[in-house]
């Protein structure tokens, strides 16, 4: 088949703010690049869509590991976010062109469109190919933002309101724009989550979703040098430390503040622990100064920056205990995957699909991070019994290859694209 698949951003352009590894990387663009590369090794005719903000560069046609990416100059004031990300004329220019030139396809296989691609992408995308499949890594389709409203984190209720809407976007907020979405999503042939809980939350909202396909990652891939685990050991002083990880964008719905007062409940009887922070240097540093017991962890507390992805591999591989304790709804998050294949034990959150890939007292725990005290709990028994978390870490490697593989995701995914 001749596959296209859209994403945002995606990793290894020359020449744009996506050279490379780029620090706002999200688990989106990782599982869209992973799925392209599979597809191409199955035998398939893969190209990318994607975007860059730099317009100055134009567009950035280039061949990363078998897969043809394009990628076009796209940006937009911040402000009327709510209003071209439905449609944008700039966007639907560049889309229709390349559609026009790189057109037909078999199959679009839709990601995030929803900053820079925009919903009209899957329009045009109808008029070049046989099949269009749209996956939703998030809840951006019906929400504003992330969903952390007291409904849902006291009893689960995805439900959002217009109070809720407005809450979140403010003056950017569009009386239309979930409407529209909805209007365009009934005419894709099949919408996939990659979690129960995010279909929960799509279809309480009013998005019908078809199929839900967990991520999957290859776990020969999640490999790490090990002089990369050294130099980071040694820049960091982890040497004899019992480390935990925890990563992504660092906001207070992450779970910051929760890990900190789980953290300081037990430092003193695990004075060889620490905690890495693994993201925006500047937002881990605030989150931590404003902490109000900040001084009594602080030099317990290291913040890395952002890493590219061998050095975050190398992070996690050095570390005894991965965290995933977000406050809002998360909805499948890729660092548990590449934890569990390192053989790490997690502790998760109860909200959204983290339950879904980390089962409780086999590969790890789900918690409510609200309650540090049994977020402290948990800690405090995986490290004080290092087998259990070894036994915990073992059985997560075997989940992932058996459960969370891309190798099955892949033959999940063309079927249905087929």
């Amino acid at each position: 088949m001749k596959i296209l698949v859209l994403n945002d951003d995606y990793a290894g352009l020359s020449g744009t703010e996506f050279d490379g590894e780029p620090h706002g990387r999200g688990g989106a663009a990782v599982i869209a690049a992973g799925l392209a590369e599979s597809y191409a090794a199955a035998g398939h005719n893969v190209h990318v869509l994607t975007t860059h903000q730099s317009v100055s560069t134009g567009v950035v046609k280039e061949h990363i590991r078998s897969v043809t990416v394009t990628s076009l100059p796209i940006r937009y004031p911040k402000d009327l976010r709510h209003y071209l990300s439905l449609w944008n004329p700039t966007a639907s220019r560049l889309i229709s062109e390349f559609l026009r030139n790189g057109g037909p396809f078999d199959a679009v296989h839709v990601h995030n469109v929803h900053n820079f691609l925009t919903y009209h992408s899957l329009t045009l995308a109808r008029q070049f190919s046989k099949r269009v499949l749209i996956t939703f890594h998030d809840v951006m389709s019906v929400s504003y933002g992330r969903i952390a409203t007291k409904r849902y984190l006291d009893h689960l209720d995805p439900r959002l309101t217009i109070k809720d809407h407005l809450s979140q976007a403010g003056r950017t907020y569009n009386p239309l724009r979930n409407i529209i979405i909805r209007k365009i999503l009934r005419n894709i042939d099949c919408r996939v989550t990659v979690s129960e809980a995010l279909r929960a939350v799509l279809e309480r909202n009013g998005v019908p979703v078809d199929a839900v396909i967990h991520n999957g990652i290859a776990p020969e891939q999640s490999g790490h040098s090990a002089e990369t685990a050294r130099a980071l050991t040694q820049r960091w002083n982890l040497a004899g430390k019992k480390v935990l990880f925890l990563g992504g964008r660092l906001r207070k719905d992450k779970g910051v503040w929760e890990s900190f007062d789980a953290f300081l409940r037990i430092a003193d009887r695990h004075p060889d622990a620490v905690l890495l922070l693994v993201g925006d240097k500047d937002r881990a540093q605030k989150l931590l100064e404003t902490f109000p017991k900040a001084a009594a962890i602080c030099n317990r507390i290291i913040a890395t920056g952002w890493l590219d992805r061998g050095e975050m591999l190398g992070a996690l591989s050095l570390s005894s205990i991965c965290l995933t304790p977000s406050v809002c709804f998360d909805s499948f998050p890729t660092v548990n995957l590449e934890a569990m294949a390192m053989g790490k034990p997690v502790i998760g959150t109860r909200f959204g699909g983290t339950p879904e890939a980390v089962e409780h007292n086999v590969t790890g725990y789900i918690v409510d991070p609200r309650d540090t005290g049994a977020y402290a709990s948990a800690l405090d028994t995986l490290l004080r019994d290092p087998e259990l978390a070894r036994r915990m870490g073992a059985a997560g490697r075997e989940r992932i290859e058996t459960k969370f593989s891309l190798k099955k995701q892949t033959e999940q995914y063309l079927q249905l694209l087929a």
